[in-house]
This record gives structure tokens, sequence and C-alpha cells, in this order.
């Protein structure tokens, strides 16, 4: 006995999600970028903290410009990812995630970044930390870029 209803292409099988191509990639770009900050939302902030501090992140309390007051981890050169902490408000999913990356090119990463979909948040400027902009990837999420190599002047 045959089951008709089974074929060799089954129609309720996605197909492979399409990638598009490879973007070209000047040989400056090609490295990866290194993770160097998660942000994090806490309806528990003191709690949540306790748990990064469980495994060894060290926090100090920080304000950027009007911005709410939050804790940041310490970076060292062991360990470069920043992890800040901000209390979570009733518009603000608990679950919302911010990443940073280290590009080795922040304007060639920003062309390529907005050619993929993405958009600028925050247009590049220096900071303590060196040149860094903020883009959002297609779905909004926001994503700081920081050049490596570069300190401010």
């Amino acid at each position: 006995m045959t089951d008709d209803s089974v074929s060799s292409s089954p129609s309720n099988v996605s197909p492979s999600l399409n990638v598009s191509p490879s973007l070209n990639v000047s040989p400056s770009l090609n490295v990866s970028p290194s993770l160097n900050l998660l942000v994090l939302r806490a309806a528990e902030l003191r709690a949540t903290a306790a748990f990064y501090e469980a495994l060894g992140f060290t926090f100090t309390t920080e304000r950027h410009g009007q911005g709410p007051e939050h804790l940041a981890s310490i970076a060292t050169d062991a360990s470069p990812l920043v992890i800040e902490l901000y209390p979570a408000s009733c518009s603000v999913d608990t679950q919302a995630v911010r990443l940073g990356f280290t590009v080795p090119n922040l304007a060639a990463v920003l062309e390529r970044v907005t050619a993929a979909g993405g958009s600028i948040v925050t247009a590049p400027r220096t900071s303590p930390r060196g040149r860094k902009a903020v883009v959002a990837d297609p779905d909004g999420r926001r994503v700081e870029l920081l050049e490596s190599g570069r300190q401010a002047s």
C-alpha cells in the first residue's frame, strides 16, 4: 500500500531560508566584529545585578546625559564586554536586548548595514571610547557600533 499524501518534496516543509548573496567585503573588513556591549532591561535591577555579579561582573552607577540612572559593568582588558542594566518601565519589555559590536572600519560597516536594510539611528560621533554610531536592524533592534583602534580626540 502506498501513501499518496507523502511526496519527495512535501508542501508543509519550509524551503531553505534565502540569504542575500555576500556583499563585497574589502580586505579591511575581513575581521569578525566582537561583542562589547549588552544592554538589558530589568524588572528587579539589584537582583539582576547580583546574578551577573555572581558571574564575575562588577557594576557602577551611571547616567548618560538626561537618560535614566542605570548600572554598568566595568570593562577590563580580560573582559571587554560591558553589560548595562536599565530599570524596566511599563513601556519597555524586559526581554528587549541591545547589542554593541567593535568593528574595524565604522564608515564601511555603516555603508554595508544600510545596504542590507538597516538604518542609522545615531550618526557617527566621537565618544570617550572612540568613534561610534547606533544602527537599527530590519526588525528595529538597536545595535551600537564602536570603531576599533581609534581613541577619542
